[in-house]
């Protein structure tokens, strides 16, 4: 493959990194505020990126470098294509941080959530109840909602 084609490549998968950070920044602006109705569509759109990303990176394993050596050969004799490596490592070093933070940001949701269930069901949560006078409360009489 030429240096052109090498960098048009690396390109097109910067492109596409860079997408993917635009949908996990809204992804995680909307975990943050509780506007998660349209989040399902939001993980389609991730999904298809991340599918797409994946097939440039399968196909950049036949024409780039693998050896380190051999990618610093490639950089010195090409310093356009060291520099839209540089910018994808960086990019995809990103996207892979704020999905791992994202990734906490639901499953602290989620937590939050199992413990309204237990509360709403009359479970013990393991984190007592005090009332306005400072006394520990009883999390109500264990009934069900529909039983009530």
């Amino acid at each position: 493959m030429d240096a052109q084609a090498m960098l048009a490549a690396l390109r097109a998968e910067l492109a596409g990194v860079e997408a993917l950070l635009v949908i996990l920044e809204r992804e995680q602006q909307m975990l943050m505020t509780g506007s998660i109705a349209t989040l399902p569509e939001l993980t389609t759109q991730k999904s298809t990126l991340v599918a797409d990303i994946d097939k440039q990176s399968q196909a950049r394993l036949v024409w780039f470098p693998v050896d380190a050596a051999a990618r610093q050969t490639l950089f010195l004799q090409q310093p356009t294509i060291a520099t839209a490596w540089a910018a994808l490592s960086e990019r995809a070093n990103r996207a892979a941080a704020l999905n791992q933070s994202n990734g906490l940001l639901i499953n602290q949701r989620l937590q939050h959530n199992r413990e309204a269930l237990h509360i709403l069901r009359g479970q013990e949560t393991g984190q007592p109840t005090y009332g306005p006078d400072g006394q520990q409360q009883s999390l109500g009489s264990g009934r069900t909602l529909g039983s009530a």
